[in-house]
């Protein structure tokens, strides 16, 4: 289960205090959006994402509050969408320790892959004399 981590003091850090209530509810929903969609993920919403978090929320000028946090540097224009600034740095522990089993479990993955038909004397002579 992944999940977005807001650090305690948050709500009285510079950034929060200017973004404002809406633009905060906002950064916040579309984090654990973000969270939950890809857990390994860089942290980039498009704007039909955050059109649709937006809504549910009833933000009427969403367009406005996203550029809100851009403007306070919570958010930072990616093409047509936001991602977040330092997502990596913010992150929880143990979703970079997933990720990092993820990148292990793919390389290992690879490498049996590329070795699966060598032939191993070992393995062979292992195998007949267990066998027989």
């Amino acid at each position: 289960m992944s999940y977005f981590p807001v650090d305690d003091g948050f709500y009285c850090h510079p950034k929060a205090l200017r973004a404002g209530a809406e633009a905060l509810g906002l950064w916040v929903a579309c984090g654990a959006f973000a969270s939950r969609r890809d857990a390994s993920g860089d942290g980039r919403l498009d704007a039909f994402d955050v059109e649709t978090i937006a809504l549910s929320l009833r933000l009427r000028d969403w367009r406005k509050v996203a550029e809100r946090l851009v403007a306070v540097g919570l958010w930072e224009r990616d093409g047509e969408g936001w991602r977040y600034h330092d997502w990596d740095v913010h992150r929880s522990k143990e979703a970079r320790q997933d990720d990092a089993k993820r990148k292990h479990a793919a390389r290992q993955k690879a490498y049996r892959d590329r070795h699966r038909d060598a032939e191993s004397d070992v393995t062979r002579d292992v195998t007949r004399d267990t066998t027989e």
